[in-house]
């Protein structure tokens, strides 16, 4: 799947884009360090299917959890608090944010752009979604 941030920046987007995202399904929280989480989820871009990355700081992902029923979130910090560090989400969370485009980072298979997340301007808690899976 190519990457959102890429694909982006390769069509000669201004780095500096502020980049909205809405209501976007949420695929997982991964805690890469201490006060660095990342999410992702999916998008079409024109005709092409693109994987988004966000990447934020604990402001932001104690932002989210404050907008998520208690139980929930007492989920969420209990899963990234030993490893894995990471969550899967199913796309229940459903985001809706603003950041600028992250650097060119080498991640294990390839490069990507992430999105840095400034601002969460909505979070909704859907249990009963089940996302399709590719064919």
């Amino acid at each position: 799947m190519a990457d959102y941030g890429m694909t982006i920046l390769k069509a000669g987007v201004d780095e500096n884009l502020l980049v909205f995202t809405y209501e976007h399904y949420w695929q997982d929280i991964v805690r890469v360090e201490d006060g660095l989480y990342t999410s992702s989820t999916t998008t079409m871009l024109g005709d092409i299917e693109c994987l988004v990355s966000f990447d934020y700081n604990e402001t932001i992902f104690h932002n989210i959890l404050e907008r998520v029923p208690r139980d929930y979130a007492t989920v969420l910090q209990e899963s990234l608090r030993r490893q894995p560090y990471r969550v899967e989400l199913g796309g229940k969370l459903i985001v809706t944010s603003s950041g600028r485009l992250g650097p060119i980072t080498q991640g294990q298979y390839e490069q990507f752009v992430p999105i840095i997340l400034d601002e969460i301007t909505g979070v909704r808690y859907d249990p009963s979604v089940v996302l399709k899976r590719r064919e």
